[in-house]
């Protein structure tokens, strides 16, 4: 959840879900389908082997921290299409 004195820089809503970043760079995603992804890996290997779990059905009605892999990286923008998200790098 995120902290009632946080302050959100930037959020993108798609078709079914929503990513928030706030302005200590934690991203935060809610939305249909985004409870099948509790620790996201954004390397290729994982989306590849994990094929099936797009097939889930686990909606997220509370916006929740990825915590993974991402602290690597500062985002500047996020961007959602309907069924897909982008996160821009600076």
């Amino acid at each position: 959840m995120i902290a009632k004195n946080e302050f959100v820089k930037d959020i993108a809503c798609g078709y079914n879900h929503c990513v928030a970043l706030t302005a200590m760079n934690q991203l935060f995603v809610w939305g249909r389908r985004m409870a099948a992804y509790p620790n996201l890996d954004l390397t290729f290997e994982y989306l590849n082997s994990k094929m099936n779990i797009l097939r889930v059905e686990v909606d997220q009605s509370e916006p929740r921290l990825v915590k993974n892999n991402l602290i690597f990286y500062k985002f500047t923008k996020l961007v959602c299409g309907p069924f897909n998200t982008a996160l821009v790098t600076d």
